[in-house]
């Protein structure tokens, strides 16, 4: 009895490590990472928030984050004797990370604020933000970038016999700049390890995923689904380096479940496409038949509003 257990066992074991990693996507734990507060020394009180909260939001919404609250972490800076500008040091945010159990440390500060009057154009909000991002593990910073964001339409009110922009329709566009800044921060720490699954099954226009709640999966997430081509080995070890890949379609998830997501086909990457978007190559409409069960489906930043109202123009020039 004892042997036949012990038989099973092996075959259990081996059984599980012949399962690609991203096969297992419901079974991966979140990345723990903790929000300092940002830093802003010259423009009103409001922004320091409005940035760490917009930031904390946002990786909160991708699902696969444990973020630390900000109770913990203002003890421990607290019991270091740190203030929140030390952070911005890669060897003071590995120790405050490493004492939360962070796996990573975001800091960042206000860069500028730019104000353009337009009298016969659009008026223009912009904002800078940079951003950092440090690996408690090693102490590297994985990021840092200085991220835009920019609001632009005709006659935001101003101040009173002045050109100067109001302060409450400032502090607006500066919270809608925030949401584009943090999401746009958010995509680039998703490529660092971004969630993959595969295609599950296809209902026309719909696509089920096997990344679920557990994975991380959102309503308002965009996958790429990929097919895998040529692997790229090195010469001297044969390990596999990378392995090229093809886009097929894009997809937004419009539902989930604990073991899947229900998305929707925004785009798709024929090998006819010929539109330009967002700086990719795609359909005016959508192509169907291009996607299978089993197809790699991996996590991409946040374009689909964009390529929505890009393909709607041109699919006002053309019939289909």
């Amino acid at each position: 009895m004892r042997t036949l257990e012990l038989i099973l066992a092996v075959v259990a074991a081996v059984g599980a490590a012949a399962i690609p990693v991203h096969a297992q996507a419901g079974a991966a734990p979140k990345t723990s990472i903790a929000v300092a507060p940002f830093s802003s020394t010259y423009a009103p009180e409001y922004t320091s928030p409005t940035m760490t909260s917009a930031v904390t939001d946002a990786l909160v919404r991708a699902g696969k984050f444990n973020v630390v609250a900000r109770a913990n972490l203002d003890k421990v800076l607290a019991e270091q004797r740190l203030n929140n500008s030390d952070l911005v040091d890669p060897k003071s945010a590995q120790n405050v990370g490493r004492l939360l159990g962070a796996r990573y440390v975001v800091a960042g500060s206000l860069i500028s604020i730019r104000w353009a009057p337009g009298f016969f154009t659009k008026d223009v909000y912009e904002t800078k933000v940079q951003i950092q991002l440090v690996d408690t593990e090693t102490g590297s910073i994985k990021i840092s970038e200085t991220f835009t964001g920019t609001e632009s339409r005709v006659g935001m009110p101003r101040e009173f016999g002045t050109t100067n922009i109001t302060l409450a329709e400032g502090i607006k566009c500066f919270e809608k700049n925030l949401a584009v800044i943090s999401q746009a921060f958010v995509d680039r720490v998703n490529q660092l390890s971004p969630i993959e699954g595969f295609v599950a099954t296809i209902d026309g226009n719909r696509v089920a995923i096997n990344v679920g709640e557990a994975a991380g999966a959102k309503v308002g997430q965009e996958y790429l689904v990929l097919t895998e081509g040529k692997a790229i080995k090195d010469p001297v070890s044969g390990e596999t380096l990378s392995v090229q890949t093809t886009k097929v379609a894009r997809l937004v998830v419009t539902a989930v479940e604990p073991k899947l997501a229900w998305t929707t086909i925004v785009a798709t990457y024929s090998p006819a496409a010929d539109v330009q978007v967002a700086g990719e190559t795609m359909d005016v409409f959508v192509v169907t038949g291009l996607l299978e069960p089993g197809m790699l489906v991996r996590l991409a930043d946040s374009k689909a509003a964009i390529i929505q109202k890009e393909i709607e123009k041109a699919r006002k020039k053309r019939k289909p």
